[in-house]
């Protein structure tokens, strides 16, 4: 597998692991938060309209200002950290409010989504990234067993080198090659296309005085295959 590749799949496994533990101490300390809490009145007194993110990705939100008195009697003046589009509250709308008495300028709006939507948020992206980087080692388990297979039970073939390409993208700033092939099935007449696993670095230094190319086919279906690359000096993706 391509350095680049294994770069990547790192990349999305240490953000899976460091999302679900950043979410665990975010649950934690709002847990923590609200065995403290005191529970107050407080009122809308203005609506702050901002951009969020940045790019193509940038939007506007709508985020309460909020005012209320602690149980000393000072007036308490908070924006909320959770903006919407349209705004979840209107001016002069009473809420129910959360402090700290240790704190109470860190007061916050007695919602789930005011409490519970920053750790959700860094919950879902953990799940994804998780979800994908455990998916792509499972895809690579099974391709690697079934590429076992094929050169234990396939039949080996060879494949006329039809061309050596580009992919039209790249992997941390790599594009990778492949070598395409084709072999015409005997028993079919059919000409079947076989394409290699994606190779990181310019291949054709290493077949120019190659015409074929061995593949593995399954017997009872031809386009299932693997093509030998195993003579290049570099690993497969």
């Amino acid at each position: 597998m391509g350095k680049s590749v294994i770069f990547i799949r790192g990349l999305f496994f240490v953000a899976a692991v460091a999302g679900g533990i950043g979410c665990y101490y975010w649950t934690s300390n709002i847990n923590a938060f609200l065995e403290k809490a005191i529970v107050g009145d407080g009122k809308v007194v203005d609506l702050i309209y901002k951009r969020t993110g940045s790019g193509s990705s940038a939007s506007y939100s709508y985020f309460p200002v909020v005012e209320f008195n602690d149980v000393t009697g000072a007036r308490i003046r908070f924006e909320s950290r959770v903006g919407t589009n349209p705004p979840a509250y209107a001016k002069g709308e009473t809420v129910r409010v959360l402090y700290d008495p240790a704190d109470p300028t860190a007061a916050k709006i007695d919602s789930f989504m005011s409490l519970w939507f920053g750790p959700l948020l860094v919950a879902f992206f953990a799940v994804v990234f998780g979800s994908i980087s455990i998916g792509w080692s499972l895809w690579n388990i099974a391709k690697e067993r079934r590429e076992k297979w094929l050169r234990e039970n396939g039949q080996r073939v060879e494949a006329k080198i039809s061309r050596i390409k580009q992919k039209n993208y790249s992997v941390n700033g790599k594009v990778p090659w492949v070598i395409c092939s084709e072999w015409k099935d005997p028993r079919s007449g059919e000409t079947l296309i076989f394409e290699s696993d994606n190779i990181w670095f310019d291949p054709r230094s290493y077949i120019a005085d190659k015409d074929a190319i061995a593949v593995y086919i399954d017997p009872e279906n031809p386009k299932k295959h693997a093509v030998d690359t195993s003579f290049l000096p570099e690993a497969r993706v």
